[in-house]
């Protein structure tokens, strides 16, 4: 007895919840008064405003997101162009660092005869120096430092 009353509960529950849709939707309003049309109009307005209100937001994030994207494209790109400016500038001063070390060693009067170069000098410190420098002009250069005689 109690299930079939709970039966007949829900039933009565399931049509009027079926009428509800109908009416939501459009259908058999027929039948409907006055005042529960205005009411069902106004559940429906504020439905749509909900509905208005997250499209909203959600297309407002959505450009957000957009434009965030777009500022890291746009600031890769300005990485990228600087790199390849700087790779531009590097290969360009490689030619000339070259150009540079070579008009050093024409400078000495040694330059083109041969790579030995011999000093003479009073300080015997100097020799890991002159090393060191000659070393870095051209690593072919043979250098043999003597002492100087006493003047």
């Amino acid at each position: 007895e109690q299930m079939q009353g709970e039966l007949k509960r829900m039933q009565r529950e399931t049509l009027s919840l079926e009428l509800s849709l109908q009416r939501y939707t459009g259908e058999d309003l027929n039948s409907v008064q006055f005042g529960d049309l205005h009411e069902l109009e106004q559940k429906l307005e504020n439905a749509v405003n909900k509905v208005r209100e997250r499209k909203g937001k959600m297309l407002h994030d959505e450009n957000e997101n957009l434009y965030h994207l777009n500022q890291l494209k746009e600031n890769q790109v300005a990485l990228d162009h600087q790199a390849a400016l700087d790779q531009h500038q590097q290969m360009t001063m490689v030619p000339k660092a070259s150009e540079d070390r070579r008009r050093v060693l024409e400078s000495f009067p040694f330059s083109g005869k041969s790579n030995l170069v011999v000093f003479f000098l009073r300080q015997p410190c100097l020799h890991s120096l002159i090393h060191i420098v000659y070393s870095l002009l051209s690593p072919t250069f043979k250098i043999s430092v003597f002492n100087s005689p006493t003047m």
